[in-house]
């Protein structure tokens, strides 16, 4: 199977609790954005470089799905990694740690 070239490409669409999630590229500008750090709307805004509307309905997307949590205003990346894929991961590694 053929490795995405980014992490990012990864959550292209996201199997989460609620049903199968596309991610567009604006999705995929506020999530990468906040992988740096902890960020308020604002300071996603200037650096994804788009609209703060349009961040927003991102955001909301994104916490609709538990992909990022806020506190005080501020937002933050849960996961980069959709529950599924992590807990194919998991059961990877206990498979290789009884062998």
């Amino acid at each position: 199977m053929k490795k995405p070239q980014t992490q990012i490409e990864e959550l292209t669409i996201y199997n989460g609790a609620l049903g199968t999630m596309k991610l567009n590229k604006n999705d995929e500008q506020v999530i990468a954005a906040l992988k740096e750090k902890d960020m308020t709307l604002a300071e996603i805004t200037e650096k994804a470089d788009l609209p703060s509307k349009k961040v927003f309905k991102s955001l909301r997307k994104l916490f609709e799905n538990e992909m990022i949590d806020s506190n005080a205003r501020k937002y933050r990346l849960l996961t980069a990694i959709p529950p599924a894929t992590k807990g194919k991961a998991v059961a990877d590694e206990e498979t290789a740690e009884e062998e």
